[in-house]
């Protein structure tokens, strides 16, 4: 080990400076702003479900350095930019170019408490909601409610709903960003951009690379051949199931039975080979399943297009286009474990 006292002169006493909190020691209260400026003393994101490109909730948790009130001349928010992330909101009626996402309060009321009173209760919360998302700079804005305050001594806890998560996401990936500014422009903004703290992994793990539906003909209540197309980012094999969630989709008629189906719309004459000549119709669930043959591996990377038989399939009145619910998954061959998680359509056809 390396002493201190070896470096001092001869007969010398080794001395160490008391340490001292800068931010409070009146002798450096000239200097606060740059060596104490004020800050998210927590910040922590968690998504439910945690998977790539799944839709999912987001719980935030904050905790500034100092109170950050609210009021009709100066309003204070939270800008949270999320690179990667889509939003799944309804369009803000004012400006196409926003996207409404619901903020819910979630603080629990203590022991002895007024639930209408407490602290970011789903009776008395902290923030406006919607939160509203601008496409055009990537930005997630926060507005505390005039006359509440985002408090330093407690820890806010709310639940943002949705977005659709990337691909890959590392741990604590500071590309994430965080800034409170209020209404009075960049003089007065309460916190500077800074990284989140706290974010999870996001594992690539298996995935989709490409999904689409479309109807032929995609007409309300029409008898209608479904087209699904996919890609895989991995390979599937070992007689997986490929499985279309298709809800308001019904069968004629609604009974669960074996269904056929062709890859004549596949660029790849040979596709048919990758399948069990037989996918199912599950009524209940509104599903259709599509099994891989035995020993076949179905490449990652190859496009592949299934088209049910006609006039076995009735559409509803309406699907909006590119509509979430329609989701894709993989399992294993027995249907217990989840290979892909249930995964929004890239593309799907609208009916009107």
């Amino acid at each position: 080990a390396i002493l201190l006292g070896s470096f001092l002169p001869q007969g010398a006493e080794a001395q160490v400076s008391s340490w001292r909190d800068v931010c409070t020691v009146e002798d450096y209260v000239t200097y606060k702003d740059q060596l104490c400026p004020e800050a998210f003393s927590v910040s922590t994101l968690a998504f439910n479900p945690l998977a790539p490109k799944a839709e999912a909730t987001m719980t935030l948790i904050l905790r500034p350095t100092k109170d950050l009130p609210s009021k009709e001349s100066k309003m204070q928010y939270v800008h949270i930019r999320l690179p990667g992330f889509e939003p799944v909101g309804a369009v803000n009626s004012l400006n196409a170019m926003r996207r409404d996402l619901t903020i819910t309060a979630t603080n629990p009321t203590a022991v002895n408490e007024n639930t209408a009173t407490a602290y970011n209760t789903y009776l008395n919360p902290v923030f406006r909601s919607p939160a509203t998302y601008q496409i055009d700079t990537g930005i997630l804005v926060l507005e505390v409610i005039p006359g509440k305050s985002l408090r330093f001594d407690k820890f806010m806890e709310a639940t943002i709903c949705c977005y659709r998560l990337p691909a890959y996401s590392p741990l604590d990936n500071p590309a994430y960003r965080i800034s409170a500014p209020t209404s009075l422009g960049a003089e007065h903004i309460s916190i500077d951009d800074e990284s989140i703290l706290s974010t999870p992994h996001i594992d690539p793990g298996f995935q989709w690379d490409f999904l689409q539906v479309n109807f032929d003909p995609p007409v309300a209540l029409a008898l209608a051949v479904i087209e699904l197309t996919i890609r895989s980012a991995n390979d599937l094999g070992d007689r997986c199931r490929i499985i279309l969630h298709t809800p308001l989709v019904t069968r004629m008629p609604p009974v669960n039975a074996d269904i056929g189906f062709n890859t004549n719309a596949s660029s790849d004459p040979n596709d048919w080979m990758y399948f069990a000549h037989l996918a199912r119709w599950d009524n209940g669930k509104r599903t259709i399943t599509f099994f891989l043959r035995e020993n076949k591996v179905l490449p990652k990377g190859k496009l592949v297009t299934l088209r049910t038989n006609p006039g076995e399939f009735r559409l509803p009145t309406h699907v909006a286009s590119n509509w979430n619910n329609l989701t894709v998954e993989a399992r294993s061959s027995d249907g217990v474990d989840g290979i892909i998680q249930p995964t929004s359509v890239t593309q799907s056809a609208r009916v009107p």
